[in-house]
């Protein structure tokens, strides 16, 4: 099944270079990406610009009182978020224990693309906007900016992988086994090689595909292939 790792690996270099991207088109005062799926106490981030302390004062003392935190923009399924607009909705008495660490950096806007991959939001790229800099782009412009990057997320392996087992599970109902049957069976595995990499009997592989193949509706390997890869 999906490893979360796999995500944060396979997009290092997405991220790094949507991250210089938005900062030098945006004129942002810092811009960050952070994988929201790694549930450590720091999540990965890749960062330019901005205090780099910022982010480990963030996840240890203002987190909670964030109108913006992941969990939040995620059961809203937002794709695109502005402080102010997250503000006006947001708990009074959280947004007053947010404040102080708003003003300690200077910040006056914050825009986030949020990214997504298999139904569920898995990472977000942070626009900081300051006193001293703030976008001359305007909000229809950045929309079609993240719905940009977002196409671009969605063509990598692991986000297409993600993005086909959900596709799996919802419309076909195949099982974690049959999902991770049909993954290996995408990378061109032999039934030696998949039950070997399963630890489990060949004879269950082929009871696999058995089942696999009725879901999907198709008789032959490379059909089925064909299917899993549209």
């Amino acid at each position: 099944m999906f490893d979360t790792r796999r995500l944060s690996i396979s997009c290092e270099d997405y991220a790094r270079k949507t991250v210089s991207f938005l900062k030098h088109s945006t004129g942002s005062s810092a811009v960050v990406f952070t994988w929201w799926e790694d549930h450590s106490e720091f999540p990965p981030t890749i960062q330019l610009g901005g205090d780099s302390r910022k982010i480990r004062e963030y996840y240890c003392d203002y987190q909670r009182s964030d109108p913006m935190r992941a969990e939040r923009l995620a059961a809203l399924g937002k794709t695109f978020e502005t402080l102010s607009e997250a503000s006006e909705q947001h708990d009074e008495e959280l947004l007053e224990q947010y404040q102080p660490h708003l003003h300690k950096y200077g910040v006056i806007e914050e825009i986030d693309f949020i990214f997504w991959a298999g139904g569920k939001a898995v990472a977000s790229a942070a626009l900081v906007q300051t006193q001293d800099t703030s976008t001359s782009l305007g909000i229809i412009a950045l929309k079609e900016m993240q719905g940009y990057l977002q196409y671009g997320f969605s063509l990598l392996p692991a986000v297409k992988m993600r993005d086909r087992e959900q596709r799996l599970r919802d419309r076909y109902k195949l099982t974690p086994k049959e999902i991770a049957v049909a993954e290996l069976l995408v990378l061109g595995e032999s039934n030696k090689s998949i039950a070997s990499l399963m630890d489990v009997e060949l004879a269950t592989v082929k009871t696999h595909l058995i089942h696999l193949f009725q879901k999907l509706e198709v008789q032959s390997r490379s059909k089925a292939v064909s299917l899993l890869n549209a």
